[in-house]
């Protein structure tokens, strides 16, 4: 499961106790050898036969109930066998399907997997290829379930799984912490007591309800919190990704609301939730002789220039698949194989680069473009 959000901040905010949802086979890529298993397919009813073919979301979020049986990772003393639990998992299936048991329910009471039952068995927002070789068969599944539908029982190291996709939910927010003497990572010399604390929270909120206020600036001054150099930002993220005070308070307020004080175990906090701003693009990259990590590369500019102007004219016919383009031409080692740079903010990339990107509509296509990697020709994608 990637978190591919604030990461400074976000790591920051980890070590003092924010946590973060790890799914166990994420870890288990270099815990386990075992063959990765064949995938068992969701079942679904046939489409119709005129159905428009499904895109592909560029990210899935879903849930999902563990059974565990002997010889999977992490069953302990366990005794059922895999057939026991394939036979258990399908008889859960049916009641989930017939609507004698709700899924939140079935994670709670029924999911072997310690992390996630606690959480209705969620298992983040992913990517494709953010899971190791050993669940590439869950991917799979993940991606081709539509939204609700719940899978039939999937094999992997871990035991037999069924998973239920769900809708991606994202926030953002930013926040100033102001600690006290004995709470959770205040200094040990620090001296403000509780009154105190409290008191200055108040007043730092007041300020930020100025006419002319600047949440970041505040924040840069005030907070003792290690994100306070990014203005507070907290960063776009889901369930379960940040302390659960913050993450209930700032989902409430309204975009650009400022609200608090509220106290967690950390100190006080004033929070603000702030608008997501985020797209996804792909692109081609043409390198030439002079631009950044342009080891091995021999063409001049003008004949970089030459080629990927040929590349467009392709880009740009009907029918034509940028991500096929991508595969064939790009030279970005760095992209995933369709030219996908994945979800980006402002102030993330090349000013250039974003600045083209933003102009775009879904799926256009823009002009060449050239920054200090080389040319580029850029398609924006859906951001799900």
């Amino acid at each position: 499961m990637t978190c591919p959000f604030s990461a400074a901040c976000r790591l920051a905010l980890t070590a003092w106790t924010l946590s973060l949802v790890v799914a166990p086979w994420m870890l288990l890529a270099q815990q386990t050898a075992s063959e990765t298993p064949t995938p068992t397919q969701p079942s679904s009813s046939s489409p119709p036969k005129n159905a428009v073919p499904r895109r592909e979301p560029y990210r899935v979020s879903a849930r999902h109930i563990l059974f565990l049986h002997r010889g999977s990772f992490n069953a302990k003393r366990e005794a059922r066998t895999e057939a026991e639990a394939l036979a258990l998992a399908q008889r859960t299936l049916r009641k989930l399907r017939s609507g004698d048991l709700s899924f939140e329910r079935a994670c709670e009471t029924l999911s072997e997997d310690d992390m996630s039952s606690k959480q209705a068995g969620y298992m983040g927002i992913l990517a494709r290829s953010d899971l190791s070789n050993d669940f590439k068969n869950v991917e799979d599944v993940l991606f081709a379930l539509r939204m609700d539908e719940i899978s039939s029982p999937v094999k992997t190291p871990l035991g037999v799984h069924l998973f239920r996709r769900i809708a991606i939910r994202e926030w953002a927010g930013s926040h100033i912490l102001i600690q006290y003497k004995g709470r959770e990572n205040a200094p040990p010399n620090l001296q403000r007591t509780h009154e105190q604390a409290k008191a200055l929270a108040d007043k730092i909120l007041a300020a930020t309800r100025a006419p002319d206020a600047d949440f970041d600036a505040l924040a840069r001054r005030h907070s003792d919190a290690p994100d306070a150099p990014l203005g507070g930002s907290l960063g776009v993220f889901g369930r379960y990704e940040i302390l659960p005070t913050l993450e209930d308070a700032i989902t409430k307020l309204k975009e650009d609301a400022v609200g608090g004080p509220i106290h967690s175990p950390l100190g006080f906090h004033i929070i603000r939730r702030t608008r997501i701003d985020r797209i996804h693009a792909a692109h081609i990259l043409i390198r030439y002789r002079g631009v950044r990590y342009d080891e091995g590369v021999f063409r001049s500019r003008q004949e970089a220039l030459a080629f990927i102007e040929k590349v467009l004219v392709q880009a740009r016919k009907p029918g034509i698949e940028f991500a096929a383009l991508a595969r064939q031409f790009s030279e970005d080692a760095g992209a995933k194989p369709n030219g996908s740079v994945g979800l980006f903010g402002r102030g993330r990339m090349h000013a250039t680069f974003e600045k083209t990107a933003y102009a775009l509509k879904i799926s256009e296509i823009s002009d060449i473009v050239e920054t200090d990697h080389g040319f580029h020709i850029i398609q924006r994608l859906p951001v799900d």
